[in-house]
This record gives C-alpha cells, structure tokens and sequence, in this order.
C-alpha cells in the first residue's frame, strides 16, 4: 500500500469518527431543544447541517482513497529522499528527481509528512529524510507517490 492509501485511510476513518461523535453529541442536544419548542419539522434538517462538513469530509476521503487504491503508477524506481518542500498547515512534501520518458523531472509528492507530537495522521519526516525508498508516478495529478521504504541509508543507485 502506498503513502497516499494509507493517508486516505487514516483520515477516513477519522473522518467517519467524527461524524458519528458529532451525530451522538448533537442529537440529543437538538432533541431536547426542539421537543420543548414543539418545533420538531425542522430536527432533521439541524442534525443534516451539524453533519453536513464531516459529511463532506468523508466524502472527499473516500474518493481520494478510492483513486490512490487503484491508481496505477508509472515510472517505478527506487531514490533516496533529501529535499523537503514546505506545505500548508506545518506539512512538508518531498521533492524528488524521477527519470520520466527519459528525462530528469523534479516531482513533489503530496505533503503528507510532519514532524512532533501532532502528526498522528501524517508520516513523521524523521522516518523518511536520507532513505530509501520506491516511488511511482501518477500522471493524472503529477505526483510522486512513495510505495515504500526500502533501506535505511542503503543507496546504491548513485
């Protein structure tokens, strides 16, 4: 499984954790507020909107997860990871030079790597600067995809 899948899947299931703490949270709140008002035509409608943005979450996970889990990727060869790239919210990308159709390109991958205690659904960058690791290419986003780490300091295809 490559990085992207289990990062996908990692949020995923965050995401639908989420939803349903949200659901056994709000619920009964709302319940009680509308059953005093009397106005209950509307319960479902407040419920819908409490759950609508991890709805959507979830929604865009899955189909991230679902497009990383039967990509197919291109351009397979093992590098060693040494430039990191600075992403949104404290996430890094790794910049890596990949041989594609005979050319040497610069690809990021997806900033998916942190680093400290709040990383819980990233990859910790300490694990992954200086390895090496296979890599594939994803035409359609043109994106490096890490598949795995396959040594630690092992590089032998300089």
């Amino acid at each position: 499984m490559n990085h992207n899948v289990i990062y996908y899947k990692r949020n995923l299931i965050f995401s639908i954790a989420m939803s349903i703490l949200m659901l056994l949270l709000f619920s009964p709140l709302l319940v009680l507020i509308f059953t005093e008002d009397g106005d209950k035509e509307y319960l479902g409608l407040y419920i819908v909107l409490v759950l609508c943005p991890f709805l959507c979450m979830t929604i865009y996970y899955l189909y991230k997860y679902w497009y990383y889990k039967k990509v197919e990727l291109k351009y397979i060869q093992e590098v060693k990871l040494e430039k990191l790239t600075p992403g949104f919210n404290h996430c890094s990308s790794f910049l890596i030079k990949m041989n594609i159709n005979g050319e040497m390109k610069n690809v990021e991958t997806l900033a998916l790597y942190r680093s400290g205690w709040n990383a819980l659904l990233y990859f910790q960058i300490d694990e992954y600067v200086g390895e090496t690791v296979k890599v594939g290419y994803d035409e359609i986003n043109e994106v490096c995809v890490i598949i795995e780490k396959i040594s630690n300091n092992d590089f032998c295809g300089e």
